[in-house]
């Protein structure tokens, strides 16, 4: 008759290895089929076929991509507990054996049941004093290795009892019976199963992005795929892990959100919120799968997604940030919410496409909005509460996009914010070492939480403020910190001479667009006059003219017409001055900030209702001017 002891004495763990690679097996063929299946199939139907035999279908695909969710999340389970009770199982054998050879090595018997038996005493053994102290040293020993033979049983016995209680766990019906909630439902049951084995004591909490990244290449790529697929909002979350990785957990999430706010607005029909939650989510998804054909620099990656935080959170790329040459996290303002990421990823997609054209030959750019703070709903909020909120967040992920990145890059990071975005770069960038950028942009800024440039942890050569000229962002003074747009502020517009800008900076401001209904919708939504007597002339025809807002310079009372000539810059070098003194390194072991045109700024006579100065340059937002017919490109006329 088999004992507990011969069992584990006997027990191969090769079987349920072979049977964990197979599971794992189905769980990358499925992974690799939903790959497939949205940048092959999804992607270019979404881009040219429409009406409603093409929603049935679209229907239909995304149903096969949540059964795919469904096989994925069970099968990468069942591997996950298969290999972790295998490797434990065979971890108490090995320690059987060892406390075995240790028994025989002492000249003790272990018998079939794993109990020892000591040799008998002898009669004359009670009257040698040396026998006695030996008879008694042996008696130690095998209570000793006892106790070992026994732990090493017991926790065989837990792992196999906990392996089948995880395996139990895992429902493979989901793919025959409509079950609501399904994708949250069988996420739910993967991680009780894995924490019925004590999977996930090693995973950090993700405070730290390098200690994240650690963590991550510590781990087997097996391990990294059961993560993504067990707990996808945890490695979503992580700054400092691969972009790729955190798409991959992050569009998991939400399928499940999807799936879940599906469920939703059938149990509140005629909710307009539960339909503008599923709604937005399913305008993202869409939005994402539309660009998964594209190549690593042209995709849109999801780098977070939370629609249970007040108004949703979002963080998209558009292009892979950790091997960009230049990268620009984008911080947008009021009124943002998760309806509006679909238009973040367009505007985001703007921008990369005008850097790209003005960066230096092969260099590549990403660009990434950040709503990863509650955006405030209103102009009228007079406080810094959610740009503080929200600062922590943002350093922290900055921080992250340098530690992600092949370390054969350092990319140029441009941080740039939008209304009250910029109130939350300011707080971000004025704390704890700041934001690790090379430039930070503020547009249309109510204030940055600081009273000078100088307070946000860089060089103020290096802060770039632009505005519209009626942008009522202007009016908010003194609750949200300094107004960026008074001389004393500091930074790049405060000096009267032109002021280098860094091809990701210059281009942002230049392809920045905004939405009816923002800060600057009033400056943008209508031709704008150069001077109160001038009219701004025509778009041209360059793709980079396509763009309908710009940056040029007005030298003060002299109109465009006496616009300065570009300084220019070869990319990556700066002035030999510049070089010489080592004005705008950032790090002692930095590159020198990849550099295009320099562009002059605007300068500007306005001054406040009580009278008080304008900065006297800060940024303006212009027309473009046509090109010339020789196809050059105009000058300011």
């Amino acid at each position: 008759m088999s004992t507990p002891y011969s069992l584990l004495l006997a027990f191969d763990p090769q079987p349920l290895h072979d049977a964990a690679k197979n599971w794992r097996g189905l769980a990358q063929a499925v992974q690799a089929a939903t790959t497939q299946q949205r940048a092959k199939v999804h992607a270019p139907l979404l881009n040219s076929w429409k009406g409603n035999d093409a929603q049935a279908a679209f229907a239909f695909m995304e149903n096969t991509e949540e059964q795919f969710g469904l096989v994925q999340s069970n099968a990468e389970g069942a591997a996950v507990v298969m290999d972790t009770i295998a490797d434990r199982i065979y971890q108490a054998q090995t320690n059987l054996t060892n406390a075995v050879q240790r028994a025989q090595q002492a000249g003790l018997t272990v018998g079939d049941d794993g109990t020892i038996q000591q040799p008998p005493r002898t009669g004359m053994d009670h009257h040698d004093p040396d026998a006695e102290a030996a008879y008694q040293a042996l008696d130690n020993t095998r209570g000793d290795i006892q106790g070992r033979i026994n732990t090493a049983l017991k926790d065989a016995q837990d792992a196999s009892d906990q392996g089948a209680k995880a395996l139990g766990d895992l429902h493979p019906d989901f793919l025959t019976q409509n079950t609501p909630y399904a994708l949250d439902v069988a996420s739910g049951n993967a991680s009780n199963a894995l924490a019925e084995i004590n999977y996930t004591g090693a995973m950090p909490d993700g405070k730290d992005p390098q200690q994240n990244a650690t963590w991550w290449k510590g781990l087997t790529p097996d391990q990294q795929q059961a993560y993504i697929s067990l707990y996808p909002s945890a490695v979503g979350a992580m700054d400092g892990l691969p972009t790729v990785a955190r798409d991959e957990a992050n569009r998991l999430v939400l399928d499940r959100k999807i799936d879940e706010a599906r469920y939703d607005t059938g149990i509140a029909y005629g909710s307009a919120d539960a339909q503008a939650r599923l709604n937005s989510l399913e305008n993202i998804r869409e939005k994402l799968d539309a660009n998964s054909g594209n190549d690593e620099m042209h995709q849109v990656y999801l780098l977070g997604i939370d629609p249970d935080a007040h108004n949703g959170r979002a963080i998209v790329a558009a292009g892979n940030p950790d091997y960009a040459q230049n990268t620009a996290v984008f911080v947008p303002g009021m009124n943002t919410n998760l309806a509006g990421v679909p238009d973040q990823v367009n505007r985001m997609k703007q921008l990369q496409g005008v850097a790209e054209q003005e960066a230096s030959p092969g260099d590549k750019t990403a660009v990434i909005s950040w709503l990863g703070y509650e955006a405030p709903s209103d102009l009228a909020v007079t406080s810094t509460h959610n740009a503080e909120a929200g600062a922590a967040d943002l350093r922290r992920f900055t921080q992250g996009i340098r530690v992600a990145q092949s370390p054969y890059e350092c990319s140029h990071l441009t941080v740039m914010g939008h209304s009250y975005g910029t109130t939350v770069v300011g707080a971000a960038a004025s704390a704890d070492g700041g934001l690790h950028a090379d430039d930070i942009i503020a547009l249309a800024s109510p204030g940055m939480d600081v009273d000078h440039a100088s307070d946000l942890n860089i060089d103020p050569n290096h802060v770039w403020i632009g505005t519209a000229r009626d942008d009522p962002a202007q009016e908010v003074d003194g609750a949200l910190g300094a107004q960026p747009v008074y001389q004393d502020f500091g930074g790049s517009g405060s000096s009267s001479t032109p002021m280098g800008m860094t091809v990701t900076g210059a281009t942002a401001v230049r392809a920045w667009r905004t939405r009816p209904g923002s800060s600057l919708a009033s400056h943008l939504g209508r031709p704008r006059h150069r001077d109160h007597d001038e009219a701004a002339p025509p778009v041209g025809c360059h793709p980079l003219d396509r763009l309908p807002w710009s940056l040029h310079e007005q030298p003060v009372g002299q109109g465009c017409s006496a616009a300065r000539q570009v300084e220019e810059r070869r990319p990556g070098r700066g002035t030999a001055d510049d070089r010489a003194s080592g004005a705008g390194r950032r790090h002692p072991d930095h590159p020198w900030p990849r550099q295009g045109a320099v562009h002059p700024l605007r300068r500007s006579q306005r001054r406040d209702g009580a009278g008080r100065p304008l900065r006297p340059d800060v940024l303006r937002l212009q027309r473009r001017p046509a090109r010339a017919a020789s196809g050059g490109r105009s000058q300011g006329s």
